[in-house]
């Protein structure tokens, strides 16, 4: 997405789709298309974002999602599991993981169950039915892995993605953001001669419509956003905020070691492109902390 943004605004937008409100909720059905070009031996793992909800008929929250779920790649259920990560995941916390091709019971004398199920070449379709979509709007991305247990991760640049607005025709929000690594640098910045450009964060939006609508949008970036030629732009993550309904808003952002921070106020117009000035965040308070042992 960061290499292409444009192929995003062009190609995705048309499928984006609208997110849940507190009155109103948007269900619908997600369907993967899985594509193998030759026998294959495992299983495969997906995984929902943070904001997904899997559904029941009458509308109630699902506790066992694995009845949500239909795939070819098998009928035999005890092949399907699907369930909530903790907040300690180290691959998605809190987010959905479906499990396909291997069975839900692990046997302790059976070393071919680690190796998965075989996959002959064709395409296989994993649809996912009753799901309710999050309250917040911009990009959400669908990790996948494939592989014997535990099957290997795609690159981020592989993975799905789906565009969820809070509009009809919304509009879009692109900057950068700059992570001041001086020590005590002053805040607000408009400038760094220190950046880090190894760190994880998100830049959000919130605000109203016109109609007194609570909206939010947001983007997660990652040293991948960071252009790889270009001075200053180097220096900075590159960030595209997507499906923004009309409002006013206020641009806030963080990062790991750099506390939230609340930078310019805008008003954005239906089916608008904007681009605001770059943010600057700034090193957070540190604690220096001296442990002694007594069995020194």
């Amino acid at each position: 997405m960061w290499i292409n943004p444009d192929e995003v605004i062009n190609r995705y937008l048309d499928y984006a789709i609208l997110a849940s409100t507190e009155s109103s909720a948007s269900i619908g059905d997600l369907q993967f298309d899985i594509t193998i070009d030759s026998t294959f031996v495992g299983g495969l793992r997906l995984w929902l974002p943070v904001g997904f909800t899997l559904l029941n008929v009458d509308g109630s929250e699902t506790e066992d999602p694995t009845y949500n779920i239909w795939t070819d790649a098998t009928n035999d259920y005890s092949y399907i599991t699907a369930g909530t990560r903790n907040d300690y995941d180290s691959v998605c916390p809190g987010c959905i993981r479906i499990t396909i091709g291997f069975p839900g019971v692990q046997p302790d004398d059976d070393p071919d169950w680690y190796a998965g199920t075989t996959w002959d070449p064709g395409t296989y379709h994993v649809r996912i039915f009753h799901v309710k979509a999050p309250m917040e709007a911009g990009v959400y991305q669908f990790k996948f892995a494939m592989g014997e247990y535990s099957p290997e991760i795609f690159d981020p640049s592989d993975w799905p993605i789906m565009i969820v607005k809070s509009e009809l025709n919304p509009a879009y929000i692109t900057g950068s953001i700059a992570l001041c690594a001086e020590e005590h640098a002053p805040e607000p910045r408009e400038s760094c001669t220190l950046l880090d450009t190894a760190r994880y964060g998100k830049v959000w939006v919130e605000g109203t419509t016109p109609e007194g609508r609570s909206v939010s949008a947001r983007y997660y970036f990652s040293p991948a956003d960071v252009p790889s030629e270009g001075f200053p732009d180097s220096l900075m993550y590159n960030f595209i905020i997507f499906g923004v309904a009309p409002g006013t808003y206020d641009v806030k952002a963080k990062a790991g070691g750099f506390p939230e921070s609340t930078g310019e106020r805008l008003t954005v117009t239906i089916g608008q492109s904007l681009h605001i000035k770059p943010f600057y965040l700034v090193y957070g308070p540190t604690l220096d902390v001296t442990v002694w042992s007594k069995l020194a």
